[in-house]
């Protein structure tokens, strides 16, 4: 089963409890908004311009952070194309180190990290995911849009439609001819495998209901409202109910939030007979009466999309980038590498937004927008902020702090230098060993192990026993050593006795 567009909240290990308490923060505004007494409708699409705000103020210092870096990122462009040039040509190992090393120096000095921009982007993208999570299924996190599926007993449409295998057997088989089913095709599959139990797998048909009816097209609605009176008694009232409150939560400027603007121009002008594609065995549809279209909402539909890019385009524009001044970029310089990535993205970014939202919900397109807006508004500011730093000052306060983290780098250097040489010296004289045991404790030990050697009663086949045999080999030769030693001693005595004695001869003899 896909667990992405599933109504319950998504469970994964890392969005998912940032979608849980961005959920909380969309319930929060969604009932703030619907308890202003002149908002009557539009409920979901102005929680979502506000809840958009709110993230983007909360992301701000991210934000400051992240364009800090660009504007230091541009001021030391020349410094860095001069060191490239330096090594221009030059594709040895030792010259690639020394080139890093030196751009490493080079991002120090200005107080960056080369790995600065990719950890920021990576601590906004789960954030972003959850933000998407969260706006793509609203019932999932709000309690007021989750009700008007599941709403008390006897009121609920979902809990109707599930209340009987019968029930649930009509109204799966009617779902699935809705258009907004196709994106939920694999969680119904286990629907119809053998041995499928109602009861044991009530939630996650009621859930997977929730999503189709929650992404289904205003057309859906009366489709669906239509084909289930037919087939289930006493729905017509529940489905009437849910579809207004629905409709009235998705209006906003007369635009459905819940249709995409392919919808509004599809139904408008590239299809004479909406109904065909509705294909319900044993329902009559003649009798629906299509809802009309104006050219209005046409044009309004299709500025989401217009709108998403052309907003995103200016929120790119304001952002002060670093550029690649016709020097080619280090393949080992992440930073620069990122910062090229990003320039692509940027370009080709509002064309895919376009797309999107062409085809998405219109919420999807109003949380682009407003994003977008909100981050270029942002965007002034933090320019302001940014322009009036002094730069040559932060510069100096960052050269400052590394000589300071060299000088402390080269003090511990020099004391795991000295620490190193006491080890050796104590090794070479054998005092760590000294210090370990007393003298009698070592004889105490040598005679233990003795002991051992000496053992009537060691198995011959032994390991131990052959370790015994290698030291009596060795004692004999040391025994033998020793004596060859002591005889060339004695020699060597007998020797100086024998000089000594024709000396004092030779002196007595001079006397006489």
């Amino acid at each position: 089963m896909n667990p992405i567009f599933l109504f319950t909240p998504y469970q994964g290990r890392i969005v998912g409890p940032i979608a849980a308490l961005m959920g909380k923060i969309m319930d929060i505004i969604f009932n703030l908004i619907d308890k202003i007494p002149f908002v009557n409708s539009g409920q979901i699409a102005l929680a979502i311009i506000g809840f958009t705000i709110v993230m983007n103020i909360a992301m701000l210092p991210l934000t400051i952070r992240q364009q800090k870096f660009a504007k230091l990122q541009a001021r030391m462009q020349p410094e860095m194309k001069a060191i490239q040039d330096k090594y221009k040509g030059r594709r040895d190992q030792e010259a690639s180190m020394m080139m890093n090393e030196e751009m490493k120096a080079l991002y120090t000095k200005y107080g960056v990290s080369q790995t600065g921009s990719c950890v920021q982007l990576l601590i906004q993208l789960p954030i972003m995911l959850a933000l998407y999570r969260v706006i793509y299924a609203m019932p999932a996190y709000v309690e007021k849009i989750r009700s008007v599926y599941l709403g008390a007993e006897g009121t609920s449409l979902i809990g109707k439609l599930t209340s009987s295998m019968e029930n649930f057997s009509v109204s799966n088989e009617i779902i699935q001819k809705l258009s907004s089913f196709n994106m939920y095709s694999r969680q119904f599959s286990a629907f119809s495998e053998e041995g499928f139990s109602l009861t044991d797998s009530l939630a996650t048909v009621q859930n997977s209901f929730i999503d189709v009816l929650n992404r289904a097209s205003t057309l859906d609605w009366e489709v669906f409202r239509v084909a289930i009176n037919e087939k289930i008694a006493g729905m017509n009232d529940l489905i009437l109910n849910a579809e207004d409150a629905i409709e009235r939560y998705n209006s906003f400027f007369g635009l459905n939030v819940g249709n995409s603007p392919w919808y509004y121009l599809q139904n408008k002008f590239l299809s004479s007979d909406p109904l065909s594609k509705y294909d319900i065995p044993g329902v009559n549809l003649s009798g629906i009466t299509v809802p009309q279209i104006s050219m209005g909402v046409v044009i309004a539909a299709i500025l989401v999309p217009v709108l998403a890019a052309v907003t995103q385009i200016i929120n790119v524009k304001l952002m002060p980038t670093a550029r690649n001044q016709g020097g080619r970029v280090n393949p080992d310089d992440q930073a620069a590498q990122m910062a090229q990535s990003m320039n692509t993205m940027n370009k080709i970014m509002p064309i895919m937004s376009a797309y999107f939202c062409f085809t998405f919900p219109i919420g999807i397109g109003l949380y682009w927008i407003a994003g977008s807006v909100v981050r270029s508004i942002e965007q002034v500011f933090v320019n302001r902020y940014i322009d009036r730093m002094d730069i040559d000052a932060q510069i100096a306060k960052n050269e400052e702090k590394y000589k300071e983290k060299l000088e402390k780098s080269r003090e511990k250097t020099a004391q795991m230098g000295q620490a190193a040489q006491m080890n050796t010296r104590n090794l070479k004289s054998g005092d760590w060993f000294k210090s370990l045991y007393t003298d009698e404790e070592k004889e105490k030990a040598l005679a233990e192990v003795n002991a051992l050697y000496e053992n009537e009663h060691i198995n011959p086949d032994s390991l131990f026993a052959k370790a015994n045999l290698v030291r009596e080999y060795n004692n004999r030769d040391l025994k033998k050593t020793r004596s060859a030693k002591q005889e060339e001693k004695a020699e060597a005595a007998n020797e100086a006795a024998k000089e000594e004695s024709v000396e004092e001869s030779n002196e007595q003899e001079g006397e006489a």
